[in-house]
């Protein structure tokens, strides 16, 4: 039911855009940076803790072109650095790992423009929630210390009969609010989670198969000639009008 809404929504909206033989309609570019936190094997339980001295810059652009009012399409670049830390029964004290990486991710997205999904009119306001699903790969090295002992274990590598890989597939996902400050300049803030397939970012394999970076993001968009939709209201109203106006020009040829 919700998929065939969106994609009734995506096929019969109506555009009204202006048109530059420089570029194509429709294309969105966003830059964004913000904070990663990640949970896997070798990190600890206490979310304030991570937050305040995990946390990891990241860095993001990507690219979507949108089909009708609700459904875009696009790809993204991610970086970030990773940091984590564990300790004993899963706290950050007495501390017994650290894990530092740098992460890269190149991915495909839909793109849902959930407020133009809800709301009729929900494309013409400035405020509007959206959210996205993709598919991609991602690449790392990553090292995993023991403080202990001092030793070391790096990404690529093979230990305890465990190959450690740099790379998986991965599903990022974002929910996120933006704000039009103009027809072309927009500016958002979200929330992303990214599900790495497999156990190995972080040079340990123990527990749930996969990784996870949670971030927050803040960023600005730029819109090329983006549509301006028609709502129906408006269209009933512009129809109306103009029935009365070929009704006019009719009679006063006809009298």
């Amino acid at each position: 039911m919700l998929v065939s809404i969106i994609l009734s929504s995506a096929v019969t909206g109506s555009l009204n855009a202006q048109s530059n033989p420089l570029f194509p309609d429709n294309w969105v570019f966003r830059l964004s940076m913000g904070k990663t936190q990640f949970y896997g094997d070798a990190s600890h339980d206490d979310k304030w803790e991570k937050l305040m001295t995990e946390s990891r810059l990241d860095y993001a652009v990507n690219v979507r072109k949108q089909y009708g009012k609700v459904i875009g399409l696009g790809a993204e670049l991610f970086y970030s650095k990773v940091r984590s830390r564990k300790g004993e029964d899963n706290m950050p004290t007495p501390l017994k790992y650290e894990l530092a990486a740098y992460y890269g991710e190149f991915n495909a997205f839909v793109f849902f423009d959930l407020s133009a999904l809800m709301f009729r009119n929900g494309f013409a306001h400035r405020f509007a929630v959206y959210s996205t699903a993709g598919l991609g790969y991602s690449l790392w090295n990553s090292e995993l210390r023991d403080v202990t002992t001092g030793d070391i274990r790096y990404s690529g590598n093979t230990y305890d009969g465990h190959y450690y890989g740099t790379g998986s597939p991965v599903m990022p996902f974002t929910f996120g609010i933006e704000y039009k400050i103009t027809h072309e300049w927009v500016i958002f803030v979200d929330t992303q989670m990214r599900m790495i397939l497999n156990d190995q970012l972080d040079v340990w394999a123990d527990g749930s198969p996969v990784d996870y970076l949670f971030a927050a993001s803040l960023g600005i968009s730029y819109r090329i000639n983006y549509p301006t939709w028609s709502m129906v209201k408006k269209g009933k109203r512009r129809s109306k009008e103009n029935n009365r106006l070929l009704d006019k020009i009719y009679y006063d040829h006809h009298p």
